[in-house]
């Protein structure tokens, strides 16, 4: 990341914890935070759209259960019954269950068969494999890792795979969407050989006073990162899988954790918000979470820490309509998560939503013993909170989020308050690079700019501004539109993301820079 030394502006022109009960009570029984941004006003507008699920149906046993009619389903959004738009079952014919005829179940009456309309196949579904490097130990990691290798075989002809890595400081894409066995064994050598810092946490445990706070801190970020990556690697369309190598997440730790509540997708919130912030941006991404339990009863301490893993990672994926990898379930993350994911009903409905607020979803079956799963809510994210949050992932994500090459200046600060310093930005946009709409002697291009930045105690925040540009002619090319902010931060040093954003086309520039007092230079 390039550093920004201030400068003068120039004449060219921001303890166990009952994890699943947080969940199930609102994500975060966290509502928004008292202090609220702008967003807290996005609740009064209401938004008709399209909601898809991916259902799972499974008996008494646990056995899937094909060739459902759309009848067998009710759904409902936040208590109220919603009509199905769409119906179709996906399935996969290597799948158990998926041996028997296209479109038929086997009534359990003598001489009678339900029948379906004619199933589709299974077009394939995107892995995205996160491995948490920052609070796992090394050796669980490779086993898992190892065993990972072993199963790219199981990859069927529509199935992709990228592989990202996290070390607490930033976001490795060690493979982009691929199909190729060859490049994904590649990438999970390399992932093997990167260094994992689990042991260092062990020892922390162990430390009492602010110490063990430095735990909780690094969970959070591994698990904002883990959202990050869901925005840092576009996923193609169709189903999409995030399966979860992740270490230590012990909900008890993260609790004296420091700040970064705005990573919640609908707005600043309380308590455990990073799990909330993964829930909600993988069911706004439309990712069913696989959660690996790496440590599987290697657990550096007691069965009760062990339980508290277990009953996060379980609540994170029963969320997203997942399942949690628990135990010797880790041999086999991939071929499991492949045969719970290429078969499946695709349920769709129209639902009015309140846009920067959560709604849950419910789906029943009508016909007794059968048992539904999916996710359990959708976020109607308005466009700017949208943009905000792609800023934060930006920024977490380090060197994996390549920056776009547009000047920008940073003057000397203001020291006058306490603890506060006030630095002016200098943004320099290419005309080039934006679109200008309108007739010959009046043209305008609309910018949407932000300034995100978050500190070393995790704070974080969000500076919007939205900017018209009025021209009468084109402008010439190679020209730079030069806007001036403020940025009010406290005197610390700080890690910023300057984006602009083109309201009228395509462009999203965006650069990281880093701004500290005089007395933090390095």
């Amino acid at each position: 990341m390039e550093r920004m030394a201030p400068r003068s502006p120039t004449s060219v022109r921001r303890a166990r914890l009952a994890i699943g009960l947080l969940l199930l009570g609102g994500l975060a029984a966290a509502g928004p935070a008292a202090a609220q941004d702008p967003s807290e006003t996005f609740s009064e507008e209401i938004e008709v759209r399209v909601v898809n699920l991916e259902v799972v149906v499974t008996d008494e046993d646990g056995k899937r259960v094909t060739g459902l009619p759309a009848a067998a389903f009710l759904v409902r959004v936040d208590g109220e019954e919603m009509p199905i738009s769409h119906f179709s079952e996906i399935r996969d014919e290597g799948s158990p269950g998926g041996g028997a005829a296209s479109g038929e179940r086997e009534s359990t009456e003598e001489g009678a068969t339900a029948r379906t309309p004619a199933t589709p196949a299974a077009p394939g579904t995107s892995f995205l494999v996160f491995i948490d490097d920052h609070v796992t130990l090394e050796r669980n990691r490779d086993f898992v890792l190892e065993r990972l290798r072993g199963e790219l075989p199981q990859l069927g002809p529509g199935d992709r795979m990228a592989i990202v890595a996290y070390d607490g400081r930033e976001l490795e894409v060690l493979a982009g969407w691929s199909a190729s066995t060859e490049k994904l064994d590649i990438a999970i050598e390399r992932a093997m050989r990167r260094p994992a810092d689990g042991i260092r946490w062990v020892a922390y445990a162990r430390m009492s006073g602010f110490v063990a706070n430095w735990i909780g801190n690094a969970t959070r970020r591994s698990v904002l990162a883990a959202a990050a990556s869901l925005r840092i690697v576009p996923a193609p369309p169709g189903r999409k899988a995030l399966i979860l190598v992740a270490g230590s997440w012990d909900p008890s730790e993260l609790v004296r954790a420091g700040d970064f509540a705005q990573w919640c997708v609908t707005g600043p919130c309380r308590g455990l918000y990073a799990f909330t912030a993964l829930v909600d941006t993988a069911n706004e991404l439309g990712y069913s979470i696989y959660a690996v339990d790496v440590e599987g009863r290697d657990v550096q301490g007691s069965w009760e820490r062990e339980k508290r893993l277990q009953e996060t990672l379980a609540a994170i994926a029963e969320h997203t309509g997942g399942r949690a990898l628990l135990n010797t379930d880790r041999r086999r993350m991939l071929s499991l998560t492949a045969a719970d994911s290429r078969s499946y009903y695709s349920l769709g409905f129209t639902a009015k939503a309140a846009l920067g607020s959560r709604h849950r979803i419910e789906v029943e079956m009508t016909e007794p013993g059968l048992v539904a799963r999916s996710r359990k809510s959708f976020v109607a994210a308005p466009r700017q909170r949208t943009a905000e949050l792609e800023a934060f992932s930006r920024l977490i994500a380090g060197g994996s989020a390549q920056s776009s090459a547009f000047p920008v200046e940073v003057g000397e600060p203001d020291l006058g308050e306490r603890r506060r310093m006030r630095f002016p930005v200098s943004v320099f946009v290419p005309v080039d690079e934006i679109a200008w709409l309108g007739a010959p002697g009046r043209l305008a291009a609309r910018l949407h700019v932000q300034l995100a930045w978050v500190d070393p105690r995790e704070n974080s925040g969000v500076e919007n501004w939205e900017v018209t540009l009025e021209r009468g002619a084109a402008p010439s090319p190679g020209h730079f539109e030069h806007l001036e902010f403020e940025l009010d931060l406290t005197r610390r040093r700080h890690d910023v993301l300057v984006r602009v954003l083109d309201l009228n086309g395509a462009a999203d520039l965006y650069r990281r820079i880093e701004l500290a007092p005089p007395s933090k230079k390095r």
